[in-house]
């Protein structure tokens, strides 16, 4: 029963975000538009990411390191290179320093090489998001300093793309989400909220929300905008993350399989419900009995979905969890092997790796995720 313990009360990602804002761990979730840039890479950092993608990171590792050693100015390379150093962070928690560190020396030279590409800028405030995170759980009066790093970085991105919404959405959660003594600048969140309003309303909504106060009936406010636009699966998926967030899971549940049931593509927001469960769990011990199988159950919907190697090794790994949780030791034993096997380095995180990882190299992410919140 100890592995039951550590997993429902103690997890290695969440401490530092717990004491930043009361919430709990890093997160997920892809995009669509291509970027033109310079690059001998070729087939090469296309051949690597698929590696990725089908668990095989070692192999894809080396491919880079051997086309980086003969085309030491690839930007997109190192990029790749850059993806695979921070993927490999959640799924070997002892080496997680170093692989981030390592992350961070290759994004910022793709960056050196390329600094007008807002792909290489996006995942380098991601990085140093990361990296000032690690700082901060060892040094937590630097705390303020660090956030303003990480407000920089998201700004940076802006300058290669002023249009980019999803940055503009992570500097209202840093200047509008967080208390006072870590940088919270109400008006600049403000600002960012209605350059916001022009681009994409749904990122704007999101925003506004970040910036109202705790008592604010987030779960109607989405209700009206569903209301105003019938049919839009994106404003859907956010009413129901936000019921998830506020408790309501029946009905959260309800609004996401209705999402998938439209469009099966978004068959990840099964990984949403099942950690929607898992923090029910882990939040109220009479819950135990009803929340873990409904998140097994989950879980068990997303792999019917045959997800890419690195999700499924994910998921496996919860299933692991899960049952390690309920005490059956054996049957968690058998997940996690099945979870070694899709990919050595699958996630030990509770959050769902983020989607940035899994977007083609040369595609701008339109995929959101919070920094200080679950999903």
């Amino acid at each position: 029963m100890k592995r039951s313990t550590r997993f429902l009360t103690d997890d290695p990602m969440a401490g530092l975000l717990t004491w930043l804002v009361g919430a709990a761990v890093i997160v997920l979730v892809c995009g669509n538009c291509a970027w033109s840039g310079d690059s001998p890479s070729g087939n090469i950092v296309d051949q690597a990411y698929q590696l990725r993608l089908d668990g095989k990171v070692d192999s894809a590792k080396i491919l880079l390191d051997g086309h980086i050693a003969a085309n030491p100015a690839d930007a997109a390379a190192y990029y790749e290179l850059a993806r695979i150093y921070y993927y490999m962070g959640p799924g070997d928690m002892k080496n997680l320093e170093s692989t981030t560190e390592s992350a961070g020396k290759s994004i910022q030279k793709a960056v050196e090489l390329d600094p007008g590409n807002p792909i290489y800028r996006y995942f380098a405030a991601r990085v140093v998001f990361l990296k000032s995170y690690i700082a901060m759980e060892s040094d937590q009066e630097r705390a303020k300093e660090l956030v303003a790093a990480i407000q920089l970085a998201y700004e940076t991105v802006l300058e290669s793309k002023p249009d980019y919404g999803e940055p503009m959405l992570n500097l209202i959660e840093l200047y509008g989400g967080l208390p006072a003594e870590l940088g919270r600048d109400s008006s600049k969140a403000a600002q960012y909220e209605a350059r916001l309003k022009k681009i994409d309303p749904v990122l704007a909504g999101e925003g506004y929300c970040i910036m109202m106060p705790d008592d604010f009936d987030r779960i109607a406010y989405w209700e009206d905008m569903t209301q105003q636009s019938p049919g839009d699966l994106r404003l859907l998926e956010e009413l129901g993350k936000t019921c998830l967030r506020e408790r309501k899971t029946d009905q959260g549940v309800a609004y996401l399989e209705e999402v998938i049931k439209a469009e099966p593509s978004n068959s990840v927001l099964y990984l949403v419900i099942a950690n929607s469960h898992i923090m029910n769990a882990r939040m109220d011990e009479k819950a135990r009995e009803t929340s873990i199988p409904l998140a097994m159950q989950a879980v068990s919907d997303f792999l019917a979905a045959e997800p890419i190697a690195p999700l499924k090794a994910y998921a496996l790994g919860l299933m692991a969890k899960l049952n390690y949780a309920q005490g059956k030791e054996a049957e968690g034993d058998k997940w996690l092997e099945e979870a070694k096997a899709a990919d050595a380095y699958f996630s030990k995180a509770s959050g769902i790796p983020i989607a940035d990882l899994f977007v083609p190299p040369d595609e701008i992410s339109h995929n959101h995720s919070y920094l200080f919140q679950m999903f």
